[in-house]
């Protein structure tokens, strides 16, 4: 892919031409299935929201933006994985919300059809870690996020922001050591 073309589609973006909207979304849609079925199986196992809607819901929030906040490849990207992981969690939250509402007898099929009930729970459990590493430290959660949202690599990641390797890999750790923790304690 070409890192200049990439740069003038988002700059058009940027100055809200529709068409370099179009041509973006067409540039990197099979890279962002590739990357919202991984979030899936890796997140939300026995989903009920499929890959195709979660790009196309990831796309919608960010043109709601109006403009991005990237200049490259990897930004957007990352920035696309954050919309993807902010969609999956809102999509369990509400169905949590509807369970609490729907007739017992339209939740008993519900429930039969789900094939991971506890997965509900264990979304909203990261959601709120996520959260809560967030006001504790944005870096950490922006390294985990590019690295198990996104899929990005150590090198891809170091280079979007601007460290070295071996930090991005020490940040990843401490994210995934206190993700882990914190569950643990919701538990």
């Amino acid at each position: 892919m070409d890192e200049a073309r990439f740069k003038a589609l988002l700059d058009g973006v940027d100055q809200a031409d529709p068409a370099a909207w179009d041509q973006l979304t067409s540039m990197v849609y099979t890279d962002l299935k590739r990357i919202a079925h991984g979030q899936m199986a890796r997140i939300a196992p026995g989903q009920t929201l499929s890959t195709t809607v979660l790009v196309h819901e990831a796309f919608e929030k960010l043109a709601a933006q109006g403009g991005l906040p990237v200049t490259e490849r990897t930004g957007f990207y990352a920035l696309c994985a954050y919309a993807m992981r902010q969609i999956i969690i809102d999509h369990y939250r509400r169905r949590s919300a509807d369970k609490r509402t729907v007739n017992p007898t339209e939740f008993a099929n519900f429930e039969t059809r789900r094939s991971s009930p506890d997965i509900d729970n264990a979304l909203l459990a990261l959601g709120r870690a996520l959260d809560q590493l967030s006001q504790r430290d944005p870096r950490l959660v922006e390294v985990f996020e590019m690295r198990y949202f996104a899929g990005m690599t150590d090198s891809e990641i170091s280079q979007r922001l601007d460290l070295s390797a071996r930090t991005v890999q020490r940040l990843a750790a401490r994210a995934r050591s206190w993700i882990a923790a914190s569950l643990g304690e919701q538990s």
